[in-house]
């Protein structure tokens, strides 16, 4: 936030961005500030933002605050990236009443209620850009309106339920993907059972013709078994008829 008052300026500044990248943003804000060109253009817009040029892709918006009094105007300021939704900055033409007003009305709306309409009058130098400090009081009010305004789905009902509808579709499709590995897992098994199953019939397979060739060999040595004997017996009951036939042969002669 800062106080301008006829080129002069008293700047309180609060940065999150920590490092390098803080330091070179905590002096483009002063520049900024300090330059009588931006402070014309701030007072007579009202509110407005300033794209950074540089590689940093950050965008600087003000507000001229409004029911402050003294010499000058109160100023208040955010950085945000290029991306940040301006409509969370800067409160929408057709806005609703009790409906969030931007970041910066509400900035501004503290300011005055925390320390009067003249807040920063006595801060400002004779001329150029003085440092000023409210207090830590001013650094609180500030990291808890940046803290609350971080997310831009906290203050936008509409992309809340963007946000919901895709974190539905997103348990929907994560199911989808659990189903999936679910019956993938039990395709495998099917696969496994099969493979076992081939297996044990190529198994039972190979037994039954072991066993089948076992059998027919047992068969083979029965009927042998059994012609031999038959055979035998043959002989036996032959023999003397045939040896009966001879003695009579040498009877006759």
């Amino acid at each position: 936030m800062a106080r301008v008052v006829d080129g002069s300026s008293a700047l309180v500044l609060h940065c999150r961005v920590p490092g390098a990248a803080g330091e070179r943003l905590s002096t483009f804000v002063t520049k900024l500030v300090g330059s009588k060109k931006f402070q014309q253009r701030a007072q007579t817009e009202g509110s407005m933002t300033v794209d950074d040029s540089s590689q940093d892709p950050f965008s600087v918006h003000c507000l001229v605050a409004p029911g402050t009094s003294g010499a000058g105007f109160v100023l208040v300021l955010a950085v945000t990236a290029r991306t940040y939704p301006r409509r969370h900055v800067f409160p929408p033409p057709d806005s609703e009443a009790g409906r969030p007003q931007g970041m910066l009305v509400q900035l501004a709306a503290d300011v005055v209620r925390e320390y009067g309409p003249s807040a920063l009058s006595s801060e400002v130098g004779v001329t150029g850009l003085r440092q000023a400090s409210l207090g830590p009081g001013a650094l609180r009010l500030m990291e808890r309106l940046c803290a609350d305004y971080e997310s831009v789905g906290d203050k936008d009902p509409a992309l809340r339920a963007v946000q919901a509808q895709v974190d539905e579709v997103h348990g929907v499709m994560q199911e989808n993907v659990n189903s999936m590995l679910l019956n993938a897992d039990k395709l495998e098994d099917l696969r496994g059972k099969a493979s076992a199953m081939g297996d044990n019939s190529k198994q039972f397979y190979s037994l039954a013709r072991e066993n089948r060739w076992t059998q027919q060999c047992r068969e083979y040595k029965l009927r042998l078994l059994f012609g031999g004997v038959a055979l035998l017996l043959l002989l036996v009951f032959l023999r003397p008829w045939l040896t009966a036939g001879g003695d009579d042969d040498k009877h006759q002669q």
